[in-house]
């Protein structure tokens, strides 16, 4: 057996032992289908009763279609040596894109059966025909192994949810320089539940020019402006910021106010923050509590231990970042 062919049989039983649930996996196996010519084939019945029995046809098809691509070139334009370089050129094109969008496959297995159980109960479909179009334009020409993730993450990710990727993000994403998208994971893990990116009191350096810079990319809004939240007590004196399962509360110091400054993702940012990771511990409070401390006479942070009651939950003190007559 071809090395080619121990990595399709691994890619199989990963998608196999993936988890996903019956339309998920359908969705995906229309999606390789139209993007790999058929190279993997699945019974729906199989998807069905979990007995799935897969055939790999592996290049057969593709390499068929370019050697009849080059026959033609030279029965058109003649078996003279720019003739001959041409349709070679052709072929070694087609069978690099093929496996460039192969590469992206396997990709979106391996995310697929780490994170099957973001998938989607609901049955949604197969992925429109055009969705798969534009992607295929822009996964054929994904030469690195970043770039190949990156796409793979994509697919799996529209596999889980049709709809999470407009086509419009799909061409921002292909434009992306390297720089740029490392800045805007490294900012985006900091966003909080509601989707809001919270900033420093004031932006100045080398901060600014980088929010700056996301901003003009199209990633981000209202970097410099006066958005925020004004933190407000309540009848026990204390303002809290829930996100998560992590909840900061904090105490004014009399006469003085508390605000959360903060940023806005686009909708390209937004969407591109399916496939970024996320701080789900305590980091994007803590950066909170560190930017408002001057204005609170105590500041500390609780997590979540249970729901007591629809509605209602226990929370246990996490740290405490200052504390009254400090």
């Amino acid at each position: 057996m071809s090395e080619s062919d121990n990595n399709d049989v691994a890619l199989i039983a990963k998608l196999d032992q993936s988890g996903l649930t019956a339309s998920a996996r359908s969705r995906f196996v229309s999606a390789v289908d139209r993007l790999l010519g058929g190279l993997v084939e699945i019974p729906a019945t199989h998807i069905d009763n979990h007995v799935r029995r897969v055939q790999l046809r592996g290049e057969a098809d593709l390499v068929s279609d370019a050697f009849k691509l080059k026959s033609e070139i030279q029965r058109i334009f003649g078996e003279d040596e720019p003739s001959i370089q041409a349709a070679e050129n052709l072929v070694k094109k087609e069978r690099r894109r093929f496996e460039n969008k192969r590469r992206v496959v396997e990709a979106a297995v391996e995310d697929l059966s780490e994170n099957s159980d973001l998938a989607s109960d609901l049955d949604m479909g197969n992925l429109s025909p055009d969705w798969i179009s534009k992607f295929e334009r822009f996964s054929e020409d994904a030469s690195s192994e970043e770039v190949q993730l990156l796409w793979g993450r994509i697919l799996s990710g529209e596999v889980r949810k049709p709809g999470t990727f407009s086509s419009s993000t799909l061409r921002f994403i292909s434009e992306l320089d390297a720089e740029t998208a490392k800045s805007f994971e490294e900012v985006a893990k900091l966003r909080l539940e509601t989707g809001l990116l919270p900033r420093e009191k004031s932006l100045a350096g080398d901060r600014l020019i980088q929010l700056l810079t996301l901003e003009e990319a199209g990633l981000l809004q209202e970097v410099n402006s006066f958005l925020g939240i004004d933190l407000k007590p309540i009848d026990d004196g204390f303002c809290y910021l829930p996100n998560g399962n992590f909840m900061l509360r904090v105490k004014l110091r009399a006469g003085r106010s508390a605000r959360v400054n903060m940023m806005l993702l686009t909708r390209a940012g937004k969407e591109i923050c399916h496939i970024l990771p996320k701080d789900s511990g305590p980091g994007p409070l803590e950066f909170v509590a560190k930017h408002i401390e001057d204005e609170c006479s105590e500041v500390a942070l609780f997590y979540t231990l249970q729901e007591t009651a629809p509605g209602q939950q226990a929370w246990q003190l996490f740290r405490v970042y200052k504390q009254e007559g400090e």
